[in-house]
């Protein structure tokens, strides 16, 4: 003769079955989460220094951890510090080197040189009453090629100018003796002039059309707020330097 459960051990069985897929998917996650701690890559500290060809430390590189936002900049003295992971790569960039990306392979100390890149950074700018070289400026400063003019004969400075450089626009009155419409970046203002100043070996002057192409030396058009700082109101309009020879 069979026996049968009290009835509290009848409404036991029931309650077990349902709590048993409750705690089945619990455990999942649990068990997820703890796989993907164990597989991520701690970050460690890493140090070194960034030399030029001559092994002199480069202040301002940026060593950046590809793919993050992770990075910094080396200090005076070309030396940086960083935590990243040791299967991580260090991309290492500054103006005027070749960029280069360096694998951590678990090292904890990455010291590297740098190597001049191909661009044209020597190049000297005349900016106001100095000389600056080109990897030093910042401003919208153009250098016109006089040389390729020379190559175009061109019977006034507006022409030798005329199509080489962006920005600056000429339009020529025709009439007798008068100097072209020069516009650098537009019109500045409607009601005020839009001429830029001339400035001829160091000094000012209104009136370019009686020089000479073949005797112009250098010509550096100055566009923005630069002119402005170094002339005044005057250079609101932008500034045309003129060195003869």
């Amino acid at each position: 003769m069979n026996k049968l459960l009290p009835l509290p051990g009848r409404l036991l069985i029931p309650v077990l079955a349902c709590c048993l897929p409750l705690a089945v998917a619990t455990a999942a996650p649990v068990a997820s989460a703890r796989t993907f701690r164990t597989n991520a890559q701690p970050a460690a500290p890493i140090t070194g220094r960034i030399t030029d060809a001559k092994g002199e430390g480069i202040p301002g590189v940026t060593v950046l951890v590809k793919g993050t936002s992770t990075g910094v900049t080396t200090d005076v003295n070309g030396n940086f510090s960083l935590d990243a992971p040791e299967g991580a790569i260090l991309v290492v960039s500054s103006i005027g080197y070749a960029s280069q990306e360096v694998p951590v392979n678990g090292r904890t100390s990455v010291n590297l040189t740098l190597n001049n890149s191909d661009q044209k950074l020597d190049e000297v700018v005349v900016l106001g009453y100095v000389t600056q070289d080109r990897q030093n400026l910042t401003s919208a400063v153009s250098n016109v090629d006089i040389g390729g003019a020379k190559k175009a004969p061109a019977a006034t400075i507006t022409e030798a100018i005329q199509g080489r450089t962006t920005g600056v626009q000429i339009n020529n009155s025709g009439n007798p003796g008068q100097n072209p419409s020069i516009t650098i970046r537009g019109l500045g203002s409607i009601n005020g002039g839009s001429a830029p100043l001339y400035v001829v070996d160091g000094l000012w002057t209104d009136n370019i059309r009686d020089l000479n192409p073949t005797d112009i030396e250098a010509l550096t058009v100055l566009k923005d707020a630069s002119s402005t700082s170094i002339y005044g109101s005057r250079g609101a309009n932008g500034v045309i330097i003129i060195t003869t020879k």
